[in-house]
């Protein structure tokens, strides 16, 4: 800025009033020479920094993609090589892949194990409902029985009381015999008969009355069979209630609140419930009630229709198929997109652990330019300014972009986390001799140029400008001005020191202060 003022301001005035002396160089000339350079300088060195501006320290970016594998083990094979270009799938190392072929088939196994326990349990539930009907006959059979021994007991009880009648009959006819005999009524003979039908009678009495009592004894055997068969009824049931548990869970807790719970549970009713604030009973057996099998319903509603009609522990079994053989799968490692295979250092025989990056993939079709601003210069930038750059490795080689985004924050913005007091040292040590450092926020730039027309290089670093807002008629010309010295000061490596840089500034001062003082030595008094 000071070579350019000198230039365009300072050698007209050296010419006109001290080479040439057209005009005397007075106190109002003195005066009034040194205010337009310094207005000039002071908005050029605000429009600069408003309307464009510039960083030194802009590089090239391209997104990177970390290759992991997603099944540990050890590497047998690396079947690419280093900065070679692969595409999308393109097979990056093999992981060892028979610990993971060895599970994968345990998984299957186990599979078909636990499909071959659900045909069981149709196999056991079938069974289970041939026995329950065998079981329901035998106790319409032993209901048949108590019904047939109650009517044979009733027919001997009637029996009895027919012979108890004919016994009653006879001891009559004895009784009035004996009074004939003595009488001589009748002949000992006659009396004789008498007795000895008198005593068919109650010998038939007693055959029947013992008949009696075996059919009570009959009726008490058919009951006892009515039990054990209604026991054998009700312990099936539950075999068949407990075997469809393992197939339709929901089904089978309906069929038991229809069953076991609408009708009082037989000699359970008087049980005492366990309560945990009674210690004494708490080893006593807890039976479900009605409202809490209707709750259990409810929400085995809500899980049927999720299982599809489907066993659980074979949807569990399939997943975890599925699951061993997606990690055989992952043995082979492939690039999940295209890019160059960059800082591979992965050889056979490493053990790769599972989510650990061992692989570099570098997408150079995606190239971005990164410029990092002060946040002073960001007032009037905004997505869709022009952008003009130049690399380091490329002086002088122009290109453009266009500004996509500004990443609206940085680590030091971020707030002290709770539980910690604030950190206020960034806030102790302020400059009151000169201005702070701002701090620095990333532009992202687009740039509109192929592969080829870079370099291979991601963070190659050059110079860029940005026109925001389009800039300002003038000062695009001086920013690009001094976009230009700056990238050609590129062509020399390595660069001056501020040193050397002096020195010259100081040669170069030498030089016209001689020639000042030869220019006045010559001129006659």
């Amino acid at each position: 800025m000071l070579l350019l003022i000198v230039l365009l301001y300072g050698l007209p005035i050296y010419l006109v009033f001290g080479y040439f002396r057209l005009l005397p160089l007075t106190r109002f000339w003195k005066i009034c020479l040194p205010v337009p350079p310094v207005v000039c300088l002071l908005f050029a060195w605000y429009a600069l920094g408003h309307y464009t501006p510039m960083s030194h320290s802009a590089y090239l970016q391209a997104p990177i993609v970390q290759i992991a594998a997603q099944t540990p083990g050890l590497v047998t094979e690396v079947l690419v090589e280093d900065n070679e270009d692969v595409q999308p799938g393109q097979a990056l190392f093999q992981v060892d892949p028979r610990p993971w072929e060895l599970q994968a088939r345990q998984a299957e196994a186990r599979l078909w194990e636990i499909q071959e326990r659900g045909l069981e349990s149709w196999a056991m539930l079938y069974a289970t409902n041939q026995s329950l009907r065998v079981a329901e006959s035998r106790l319409q059979m032993a209901n048949l029985d108590v019904t047939r021994a109650d009517a044979e007991r009733l027919s001997k009880l009637a029996n009895v009381e027919k012979l108890e009648a004919q016994v009653r009959l006879a001891d009559a006819e004895v009784t009035r015999a004996q009074t004939l005999v003595d009488e001589r009524a009748i002949s000992p003979q006659e009396f004789e008969e008498k007795l000895r039908n008198q005593s068919v009678q109650r010998a038939g009495l007693i055959e029947a009355t013992q008949a009696v009592i075996q059919s009570e004894t009959s009726i008490a055997t058919a009951r006892s069979q009515v039990i054990a068969a209604e026991a054998a009824c009700r312990e099936t049931r539950a075999q068949l209630l407990k075997s469809l548990a393992s197939i339709d869970p929901q089904l089978a807790l309906t069929l038991a609140l229809a069953e076991s719970v609408e009708e009082p549970m037989r000699g359970v009713e008087n049980v005492p419930q366990t309560s945990p604030n009674n210690d004494p009973h708490a080893d006593w057996p807890v039976f479900i009630d009605k409202n809490t099998l209707r709750q259990q319903l409810r929400e085995a509603e809500k899980i049927q229709p999720k299982l599809a009609g489907r066993l659980a522990t074979v949807i569990q079994a399939e997943n975890a198929w599925k699951q061993a053989e997606y990690q055989l799968e992952q043995c082979l490692v492939r690039a999940p997109s295209a890019g160059t295979v960059v800082n591979l250092q992965l050889t056979a025989g490493t053990t790769v652990g599972s989510g650990k990056p061992v692989m570099t993939l570098m997408d150079k079709s995606s190239w971005v330019l990164v410029i990092p601003i002060p946040e002073n210069g960001l007032s009037r930038v905004k997505p869709g300014d022009e952008v003009l750059f130049a690399l380091r490795n490329q002086p002088l080689q122009f290109r453009r972009g266009q500004v996509r985004n500004i990443i609206p924050g940085v680590i030091a913005g971020q707030a002290v986390p709770s539980g910690a007091l604030p950190d206020t040292e960034s806030r102790l040590g302020r400059q009151f001799d000169t201005p702070e450092n701002a701090q620095q926020f990333q532009v992202i730039v687009d740039i509109s140029v192929t592969e080829s027309e870079l370099p291979r290089l991601t963070g190659a670093t050059g110079h860029a400008v940005i026109l925001a807002g389009g800039g300002l008629a003038g000062i695009n010309t001086l920013a690009t001005l001094l976009l230009t010295i700056s990238t050609s000061l590129d062509f020399f490596y390595p660069k001056p020191s501020l040193l050397v840089w002096l020195a010259l500034a100081a040669g170069l001062a030498l030089v016209f202060a001689l020639r000042v003082s030869a220019r006045q030595s010559d001129t006659p008094r």
